[in-house]
């Protein structure tokens, strides 16, 4: 699995800017590698809660789950105490009872600092994968089409 670099201007990209915290850091004051798994979960919530599709309808009206298949990381420069970090994420590819999101981490100078793709799993609550409702693959299919090629 490969990342691809997501540029904030493509359209149906979700942008959230985010200051690095002191605890975040590791000894050598960069981020620790740990952070950007975290920060790729928080900007494809925030995505998917900026075009109406947010987790706790998944779980509490659908019963559904959406645990990560696979991810992978790829990193070019640290992220230091106090930056303002740019997320820019897209949903680049939308299966039956699949979704992936990719993310791109940019410095305040518009330097790329981590690429990263999550592959999630659309499951029922016994872990059965289950297809994305159909009101949902509506609204996601017109999105992933917009970022293809990102």
């Amino acid at each position: 699995m490969n990342p691809l670099r997501i540029e904030a201007t493509r359209p149906g990209v979700g942008v959230m800017e985010y200051r690095v915290s002191y605890r975040e850091t590791d000894q050598m004051a960069a981020v620790y590698y740990s952070n950007y798994l975290e920060w790729a979960e928080r900007a494809r919530t925030e995505w998917l809660r900026g075009h109406g599709l947010c987790y706790r309808e998944w779980e509490d009206i659908h019963r559904l789950r959406l645990p990560i298949r696979q991810c992978a990381l790829r990193y070019f420069a640290p992220a230091r105490y106090d930056e303002l970090v740019q997320f820019a994420t897209a949903l680049t590819a939308l299966g039956r009872a699949s979704l992936r999101f990719d993310m791109t981490v940019w410095s305040p100078a518009g330097r790329a600092l981590c690429d990263s793709a999550v592959e999630l799993a659309c499951v029922d609550e016994g872990g059965k994968p289950t297809p994305i409702p159909e009101t949902y693959r509506a609204i996601l299919g017109r999105l992933v089409h917009a970022t293809a090629g990102a």
